[in-house]
């Protein structure tokens, strides 16, 4: 569909909505785009801040500056014949007159635009502007205001007496001023909320506690196995301490079935007469053990140890000073 009297293609070009509903989960940085029936032209919506308005989140959005430059600041609106002053949109081609929109006190228009026409309220952005209010997540007009002037082009005609005395450059006066308004009542925005938000918020709800169930359950899945591990390693440590312990008992029995072994002869070095810690002279004889070995006609003719050859009684001496050691410990 396009339209037949603007100067370019893409100015015939009808897009946009009509501005009550838009695409679902919005984006900041994304124009919205509006098709307005008084401006017979489609106009981009730019975003300016998050409101609150009538308890809801919502983005609010303007029409930016660059709709209503003329046609040296933004060449495409060649397209619309904006060959005037910043800040008017011509509608001639349109309405078959010499009719130009504004916003209203020439908000956003060259200043000499207001300084000609004498009672004119002073601009004022924040109540004099187009502004639409949209709820992000669905897309849903919640609040618009849109806000117009409507001026005629006047400039000397000398065939008109009461144009006579104007001057050569034409004048932009204003003529009416449209301000509509809409949005969505108490009952309406009670029917959105209940048929939109109330199951949003179950669902986020019922999120939250599937996912609260699941971190139990992998906690007690962790607790579980890391208290496995940990009385397998108790398990594994207990049994090294008792194989530790068995083996000290062992090597405990082996040293006590020892020393039962070396009592017989430690008892049998001890019984002899000779002390351990007094060394045996090389020259005096072995005395005799018992009187019936010295009365015995059979006395052994063995040399005694003393002269036996190879003997060194300081060997035999720690001998048996090792062996005192050894009764000692």
């Amino acid at each position: 569909t396009s339209l037949p009297f603007w100067g370019s293609e893409e100015a015939n070009t009808v897009n946009g909505t009509e501005g009550l509903f838009f695409a679902p989960d919005l984006d900041k940085n994304a124009t919205l785009t509006t098709f307005v029936d008084d401006l017979f032209r489609a106009n981009p919506m730019e975003f300016v801040s998050e409101e609150e308005v009538m308890s809801l989140n919502t983005y609010k959005y303007q029409i930016p500056l660059y709709v209503q430059d003329n046609a040296t600041n933004n060449p495409i609106n060649k397209g619309f014949y904006s060959y005037g002053p910043n800040g008017l949109m011509n509608l001639t081609a349109a309405v078959q007159a010499p009719v130009f929109a504004s916003k209203p006190s020439f908000l956003d228009a060259e200043d000499w635009l207001a300084d000609e026409v004498k009672g004119l309220p002073p601009a004022d952005k924040d109540r004099m502007d187009t502004n639409i209010w949209v709820e992000p997540h669905t897309g849903v007009l919640v609040k618009a205001v849109k806000q117009l002037q409507v001026n005629m082009m006047v400039f000397k005609q000398t065939s008109f007496p009461g144009l006579k005395k104007l001057r050569d450059t034409p004048r932009y006066i204003p003529m009416a001023k449209i301000i509509e308004t809409g949005g969505m009542d108490d009952s309406l925005l009670t029917t959105f909320k209940n048929k939109v938000f109330r199951p949003r918020d179950l669902f986020t709800a019922a999120l939250w506690l599937v996912f609260g169930v699941l971190c139990l359950v992998a906690v007690g899945s962790a607790n579980a196995v890391l208290s496995r591990k940990y009385k397998e390693r108790r398990r594994r440590r207990g049994g090294m301490v008792e194989e530790a312990e068995d083996e000290v008992e062992e090597n405990l029995y082996d040293v006590l079935e020892e020393d039962e072994e070396k009592k017989p002869l430690l008892k049998e070095r001890s019984s002899s007469p000779q002390s351990p810690s007094s060394p045996i002279p090389p020259s005096s004889p072995q005395p005799s053990s018992s009187p019936k070995q010295s009365s015995s006609p059979k006395q052994s003719s063995s040399p005694p140890l003393t002269s036996a050859p190879g003997f060194q009684p300081s060997s035999l001496a720690s001998r048996e000073s090792a062996d005192h050691v050894y009764l000692s410990i």
